[in-house]
């Protein structure tokens, strides 16, 4: 109990005595215990300056306070970082201060600004606490320069005065479409902050006259703002401008971030393929900003008549891009007389083994015409023999009337000539002709011995 009693008051001792006085490196690990003659002396925790030695056998205390027992050892060794304390070596407790600049540095390289865009330069980062170099560089803003106005004409585009920027493809240029030669009236429009003005005056569409006298724009009054920087998750501005008067700024958002656009071209639909309106990408992740619509393909437009083509075919053209569209010719056999036959198409005019036939674009027709297109062939003067036909058509294909059938055509294409109608086989009908003013008609059933037939070929037979 005794020997209790004088442990306790030994540690108290020390307790007290700590902070007045250095220790000493009397005893460590492995020395004989002088209370109990043992080697069982190990190190232990003590505080955050000290670590002191125990005999395991006896539990007296050790330190430096105790004439007869020994010491207390500061901790050693260890380094300290920008995160921790330095781990003493003898008996693993943290001790001392933390090393502030003990980092564990990372490089970053650096990133030109640009007109729109912020930058930095190179930086460094600790890999263990928030320590940085970084330094943000402000976005450069456009370089404008300045193009004036151009005004529009009757036979040239104008726009008006804009920006371009000499670093990058900014621009504010719009086109305005020329006047025409076309004599208008204009009203008067009042001028504003932004938008010239004018008293009521009139242009013409044929020359440069005009009564027009501008009203110059009034020009902003101009109310100051000042600049808000952006933060992580906020949006910023530069310093900017309104307008009193009007709802003109020159406010522009700063994104804290946001993608880098790049333009997917527009491609033009054609006649047999569809194309793409104009579409934006991020160039960076590759994310869909504005995606590209598919605009159908714009199908041919095939004008015009039917004109011969090869192989006994006639075509269209196709008037955007000039493709051919083409179908089997309606040939067309008759006997002329008792030894000759002709082969024609009354559909487009093709004349076999002779020079095509013209075209009659003054013919009109009535009565129970089938629809379609009416097409009147003459064959050019001097051959023989002379052929007028009559067919009405659809797609190129022969459509068959059902009834009588009118056809007026100028009367000078007849003139000195009497109509017989041919048959395949060579039988001729005459046709009565009557004349009414500049013009000559006639009336075709479209059959031949009782059966239905597309196209009428009439022999044209000069008059006595």
């Amino acid at each position: 109990m005794k020997k209790l009693l004088f442990a306790l008051a030994a540690l108290a001792l020390v307790i007290l005595l700590l902070p007045m006085q250095e220790a000493k490196a009397d005893w460590h690990y492995g020395d004989t215990c002088p209370g109990c003659s043992r080697t069982d002396l190990v190190v232990a925790q003590y505080n955050g300056d000290y670590h002191n030695v125990i005999c395991t056998g006896c539990n007296y205390f050790v330190d430096n306070y105790d004439e007869a027992f020994g010491l207390l050892e500061r901790h050693s060794g260890g380094t300290a970082t920008c995160q921790a304390q330095a781990v003493c070596e003898v008996c693993d407790q943290e001790y001392g201060e933390i090393d502030a600049n003990n980092h564990d540095l990372i490089d970053h390289d650096a990133q030109a600004p640009t007109c729109t865009a912020i930058g930095w330069d190179a930086y460094q980062t600790c890999s263990r606490c928030d320590y940085t170099t970084y330094e943000e560089k402000a976005a450069l803003g456009h370089d404008l320069v300045d193009h004036a106005a151009q005004a529009a004409t009757c036979t040239a585009i104008g726009w008006d005065a804009y920006d371009t920027c000499s670093r990058c493809d900014y621009t504010t240029y719009v086109e305005k479409a020329k006047l025409g030669h076309d004599l208008i009236h204009h009203d008067a429009q009042a001028a504003t902050c932004t938008a010239i003005g004018w008293d009521a005056y009139d242009t013409c569409s044929r020359c440069d006259y005009t009564t027009y006298a501008e009203i110059p724009a009034l020009g902003h009054d101009l109310v100051h703002h000042d600049a808000q920087a952006p933060t992580c998750t906020e949006i910023g501005w530069d310093a900017y401008d309104t307008c009193s008067r009007c709802d003109y700024t020159t406010y522009a958002v700063i994104p804290a971030k946001g993608h880098t656009e790049a333009i997917d071209p527009a491609v033009p639909a054609t006649c047999a393929k569809t194309g793409l309106t104009e579409g934006k990408h991020c160039a960076v992740c590759g994310a869909v900003l504005e995606k590209q619509l598919v605009i159908p393909a714009l199908g041919h437009v095939f004008g015009g008549s039917w004109q011969p083509a090869a192989k006994g075919r006639h075509a269209k053209a196709c008037g955007r891009c000039g493709a051919q569209h083409a179908v089997a010719c309606a040939l067309t056999t008759v006997s002329v007389d008792d030894e000759n036959t002709v082969t024609l198409c009354p559909v487009c005019g093709y004349f076999q083994d002779m020079e095509n036939m013209e075209a009659v674009s003054q013919a009109k027709a009535s009565g129970k015409t089938p629809g379609g297109n009416l097409r009147v062939f003459l064959s050019k003067q001097g051959a023989e023999p002379r052929l007028l036909t009559v067919a009405f058509e659809s797609g190129g294909k022969l459509l068959q009337p059902q009834g009588e059938v009118t056809i007026s055509l100028p009367a000078k294409l007849l003139s000195g000539y009497d109509l017989m109608l041919l048959s395949p086989d060579g039988e001729e009908t005459p046709i009565e002709c009557g004349l009414n003013g500049g013009k000559v008609s006639f009336i075709l059933s479209f059959t031949q011995d009782g059966q239905p037939a597309p196209a009428a070929v009439l022999l044209m037979i000069p008059k006595n």
